[in-house]
């Protein structure tokens, strides 16, 4: 979508924002009003092309039978942030080991797809590339990078209690700690009869402790003959449907006075959904990359290589940015 917006495929939304008296840029949490705008350095930049709608948002879950089964307190209940050391702490008291040395109960569910290791090198204090939005240059060959993927190496491949697929899944109440779980949780607990307590919370942090944001929205075609009807349409379910909307679907609005009431107004809310408007106040989250699918789908096996094992960090993220850095000079070569 991002493509077809600074071809200049959909409507500026701003001259229609600007003469309607009921809508208000302001009204929105301003990263989602950042989303909404294309980088003021790309085709048609400054143009904001969607209305936001709603978030999606990852954090961390805990599961409380697991935790109290070992003795330990949930870092949702601690009154400070956790951090990779207490992940660490956590995964080695919390992982079962059997006679055999296989792994019986890992300890945490560690997605590593290519939406979800991009937060570790973020919460490193760094970025793989140099920008989020159509980056031009590599950035896999500096530290925090290297740090980042030598942790989920080690959690994966040393210490063992870091596992991605099915035999971890927080979900079903296979693993203690989940690091992909988002504000659907509550509503897919009840419907598979789920009796375990649970807390959601912030991802650990080394410098920083966010997470990646992605944006829903609707925008107009910039060929429409009606514009004032498009827009009377997506104001209308973006703006006057959103409380019905989220009582449903759980979603998280991007209406500032709509988030301030999530907890209360989603169908059978935990006192932990309060978290999930939380993380997209938080100055350390940050809004998802856009980049190409070629780029992304080449990144991801020097990733999946790592933190399997098969490749030394070092080795496979320099063949990474070697090959990355190619691609990104091929992609941008002559472009201004």
């Amino acid at each position: 979508m991002y493509t077809l917006a600074v071809q200049g495929f959909f409507l500026d939304l701003d001259p229609l924002v600007s003469v309607d008296p009921t809508v208000s840029w302001s009204y929105f949490i301003p990263v989602s009003v950042e989303g909404a705008a294309i980088p003021f350095d790309e085709p048609n930049g400054g143009m904001r092309w969607i209305l936001p709608d709603s978030f999606q948002v990852i954090g961390a879950g805990f599961n409380h039978d697991k935790f109290s089964a070992a003795g330990l307190v949930p870092p949702s209940m601690w009154n400070r942030q956790w951090t990779w050391n207490d992940l660490v702490d956590l995964g080695r008291k919390l992982v079962r080991i059997g006679a055999d040395g296989r792994v019986e109960q890992y300890a945490a569910q560690v997605v590593t797809t290519w939406s979800r290791w991009p937060v570790w090198v973020h919460n490193a204090g760094g970025w793989y590339f140099d920008r989020l939005i159509n980056p031009r240059e590599s950035r896999l060959n500096t530290a925090p990078v290297t740090q980042a993927l030598q942790f989920l190496q080690d959690i994966f491949q040393k210490d063992r209690f870091a596992h991605s697929g099915s035999v971890a899944d927080f979900r079903s109440g296979k693993a203690p700690i989940g690091l992909a779980v988002g504000p659907s949780h509550t509503a897919l607990h009840i419907s598979m009869g789920n009796t375990w307590e649970y807390s959601f919370g912030p991802n650990p942090a080394l410098v920083n402790g966010g997470s990646e944001l992605s944006i829903f929205g609707r925008s107009i075609g910039a060929t429409t003959k009606h514009v004032n009807e498009a827009w009377r349409w997506i104001k209308y379910l973006t703006v006057e449907t959103v409380v019905d909307n989220m009582r449903m679907t759980s979603a998280l609005p991007a209406l500032i006075a709509a988030a301030q009431k999530y907890q209360e107004t989603v169908a059978n809310a935990s006192p932990w959904d309060r978290v999930w408007p939380e993380l997209l106040q938080r100055q350390d989250s940050y809004l998802r990359p856009v980049y190409s699918v070629e780029i992304r789908d080449t990144l991801q096996q020097y990733i999946n290589a790592i933190v399997s094992g098969q490749k030394p960090v070092g080795i496979g993220l320099a063949e990474a940015h070697e090959q990355i850095s190619a691609m990104l000079k091929e992609k941008w070569s002559g472009v201004k």
